[in-house]
Protein backbone atom coordinates (compact mmCIF):
# COMPACT_ATOMS: atom_id res chain seq x y z
CA UNK A 1 0.00 0.00 0.00
CA UNK A 2 2.85 2.24 0.49
CA UNK A 3 3.40 2.37 -3.04
CA UNK A 4 -0.05 2.30 -4.04
CA UNK A 5 -1.91 5.05 -5.99
CA UNK A 6 -5.70 5.71 -5.29
CA UNK A 7 -6.96 4.77 -8.29
CA UNK A 8 -5.01 1.08 -7.49
CA UNK A 9 -6.84 0.81 -3.88
CA UNK A 10 -10.37 1.98 -4.99
CA UNK A 11 -9.77 -0.61 -7.93
CA UNK A 12 -9.31 -3.16 -5.30
CA UNK A 13 -11.68 -2.29 -3.18
CA UNK A 14 -9.03 -2.16 0.11
CA UNK A 15 -9.30 -0.23 2.50
CA UNK A 16 -6.82 0.49 5.10
CA UNK A 17 -6.86 1.93 8.53
CA UNK A 18 -4.20 2.52 11.02
CA UNK A 19 -3.73 -0.03 14.02
CA UNK A 20 -4.26 2.86 15.96
CA UNK A 21 -7.41 4.11 15.07
CA UNK A 22 -9.63 0.11 15.31
CA UNK A 23 -8.47 -0.74 19.03
CA UNK A 24 -8.63 -4.29 19.76
CA UNK A 25 -12.60 -3.89 20.48
CA UNK A 26 -13.43 -4.07 17.35
CA UNK A 27 -12.14 -6.93 16.42
CA UNK A 28 -13.72 -8.50 19.31
CA UNK A 29 -17.35 -7.10 18.91
CA UNK A 30 -16.78 -8.76 15.46
CA UNK A 31 -16.01 -11.85 16.93
CA UNK A 32 -19.69 -11.90 18.31
CA UNK A 33 -20.55 -11.81 14.75
CA UNK A 34 -19.00 -14.46 13.25
CA UNK A 35 -21.26 -17.77 12.41
CA UNK A 36 -19.38 -19.61 15.71
CA UNK A 37 -21.83 -17.14 17.70
CA UNK A 38 -24.79 -19.11 16.70
CA UNK A 39 -23.44 -21.96 18.81
CA UNK A 40 -21.75 -20.68 21.63
CA UNK A 41 -23.54 -17.21 21.77
CA UNK A 42 -23.40 -16.91 25.43
CA UNK A 43 -19.85 -18.58 26.15
CA UNK A 44 -18.76 -16.13 23.51
CA UNK A 45 -20.65 -12.96 24.95
CA UNK A 46 -18.63 -14.15 28.37
CA UNK A 47 -15.46 -14.46 26.76
CA UNK A 48 -15.41 -11.10 25.02
CA UNK A 49 -16.51 -9.92 28.18
CA UNK A 50 -13.48 -10.95 30.19
CA UNK A 51 -11.40 -10.39 26.65
CA UNK A 52 -12.55 -6.46 27.46
CA UNK A 53 -11.81 -6.71 31.03
CA UNK A 54 -8.29 -7.95 31.12
CA UNK A 55 -6.78 -7.66 27.55
CA UNK A 56 -5.90 -4.36 26.86
CA UNK A 57 -3.43 -4.43 30.47
CA UNK A 58 -2.23 -7.90 30.09
CA UNK A 59 -1.24 -6.75 26.19
CA UNK A 60 0.31 -3.51 27.69
CA UNK A 61 2.48 -5.19 30.24
CA UNK A 62 3.74 -8.31 27.64
CA UNK A 63 4.86 -4.97 24.88
CA UNK A 64 6.05 -2.74 28.07
CA UNK A 65 8.04 -5.46 29.98
CA UNK A 66 9.00 -8.68 28.29
CA UNK A 67 11.10 -9.37 25.16
CA UNK A 68 9.46 -11.10 22.10
CA UNK A 69 11.01 -13.74 20.14
CA UNK A 70 8.87 -11.83 17.12
CA UNK A 71 7.83 -8.27 16.61
CA UNK A 72 4.22 -8.13 17.39
CA UNK A 73 1.49 -5.40 17.84
CA UNK A 74 -1.73 -5.00 20.61
CA UNK A 75 -3.96 -5.88 17.09
CA UNK A 76 -1.72 -9.34 16.40
CA UNK A 77 -1.77 -10.65 19.84
CA UNK A 78 -5.48 -9.58 20.35
CA UNK A 79 -6.44 -11.77 16.71
CA UNK A 80 -3.92 -14.42 18.11
CA UNK A 81 -6.21 -14.45 21.98
CA UNK A 82 -9.46 -14.92 19.61
CA UNK A 83 -8.20 -17.47 16.89
CA UNK A 84 -7.21 -19.61 19.89
CA UNK A 85 -10.32 -19.24 22.07
CA UNK A 86 -12.02 -20.12 18.82
CA UNK A 87 -9.58 -23.34 18.28
CA UNK A 88 -10.70 -24.35 22.08
CA UNK A 89 -14.10 -23.67 21.57
CA UNK A 90 -14.57 -25.81 18.21
CA UNK A 91 -12.20 -28.11 19.67
CA UNK A 92 -14.08 -28.97 22.82
CA UNK A 93 -17.54 -28.29 21.53
CA UNK A 94 -19.43 -31.33 22.67
CA UNK A 95 -17.49 -30.93 26.22
CA UNK A 96 -18.70 -27.01 26.62
CA UNK A 97 -22.08 -27.68 25.47
CA UNK A 98 -22.98 -30.71 27.46
CA UNK A 99 -21.79 -28.53 30.95
CA UNK A 100 -24.35 -25.74 29.84
CA UNK A 101 -24.56 -25.07 33.80
CA UNK A 102 -21.22 -24.23 34.03
CA UNK A 103 -20.77 -22.17 31.52
CA UNK A 104 -19.13 -19.01 33.44
CA UNK A 105 -16.52 -21.44 35.05
CA UNK A 106 -15.74 -22.72 31.65
CA UNK A 107 -15.33 -19.80 30.03
CA UNK A 108 -12.89 -18.40 33.30
CA UNK A 109 -10.62 -21.35 32.47
CA UNK A 110 -10.51 -20.82 28.66
CA UNK A 111 -9.86 -17.51 28.90
CA UNK A 112 -7.38 -18.08 31.41
CA UNK A 113 -5.53 -20.71 29.22
CA UNK A 114 -5.75 -18.94 26.10
CA UNK A 115 -5.01 -15.87 27.50
CA UNK A 116 -1.42 -17.27 28.66
CA UNK A 117 -0.22 -19.18 25.68
CA UNK A 118 -1.67 -16.07 23.34
CA UNK A 119 0.03 -13.29 24.61
CA UNK A 120 2.87 -15.35 26.59
CA UNK A 121 3.58 -17.83 23.98
CA UNK A 122 6.26 -15.14 22.37
CA UNK A 123 7.49 -14.01 25.38
CA UNK A 124 11.06 -14.48 25.32
CA UNK A 125 11.82 -14.01 29.20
Amino acid sequence: LAVASPATVSRCGMVFTEQVHVGVEALMDSWLTTPLAETFEAQMTILVDLMKKYTKAAIDYVLDFTKSKVPTSMINLTQSLIRLTQAVLVLHKDEILAHDNQKERLCKYIFAFTMTWSLGGNCDD
